[in-house]
């Protein structure tokens, strides 16, 4: 939520804004979007981890035929693992940057934090986003969030199987 602090009272400080929003909304507002939050994380890392196997297959064999490091093939494998799995990740993404906004902004605004009137605050938002900028207003920021996510994805494809490796983890690949 500090990202919001777009008027600078909290000077980029977290323990700031965590004892203000403690003060102001209690324990709930340090909870304000996590049903967003939730969804976004689950889905990247479950459609990330279920399609790896996937992209690899079609992308590793041609890419080292033609002479590419395995690396270089791992890399292109994850950032697209990566960068497909932020089409069911956005929406949640968009709909806790907004009950965050609205959250930190009105101070009159209930926070919900864990509970089901926080994923019912999550869902009425969806609905407003849907019903004032149609299903594309879901999926707003996507072009840049799919380019950082695929970096992700790219980068845990190749330091993965590296760190385990390292750490002597028997790692059978995803």
């Amino acid at each position: 939520g500090i990202q919001l602090d777009t008027e600078n009272r909290f000077k980029n400080n977290s323990m700031k804004f965590i004892t203000e929003t403690y003060k102001t909304k209690g324990f709930g507002g340090l909870y304000v979007g996590w049903a967003g939050m939730q969804w976004r994380q689950s889905f990247w890392t479950g459609t990330y981890f279920a399609t790896l196997n996937s992209w690899k297959g079609v992308v590793e064999p041609p890419l080292v035929e033609l002479g590419a490091p395995q690396a270089v093939a791992q890399l292109i494998a994850g950032f697209l693992a990566g960068f497909f799995a932020t089409f069911p990740n956005a929406p949640g993404d968009v709909v806790r940057s907004v009950v965050q906004k609205k959250g930190f902004t009105d101070p009159s605004r209930p926070a919900y934090g864990i509970s089901p009137a926080g994923v019912m605050e999550h869902i009425t938002v969806a609905r407003e986003i849907v019903q004032t900028s149609g299903i594309r207003g879901l999926y707003s920021g996507l072009g840049f969030k799919a380019m950082h996510l695929g970096g992700s994805g790219a980068l845990m494809a190749v330091f993965i199987p590296f760190f385990a490796k390292v750490m002597g983890i028997p790692y059978g690949g995803v």
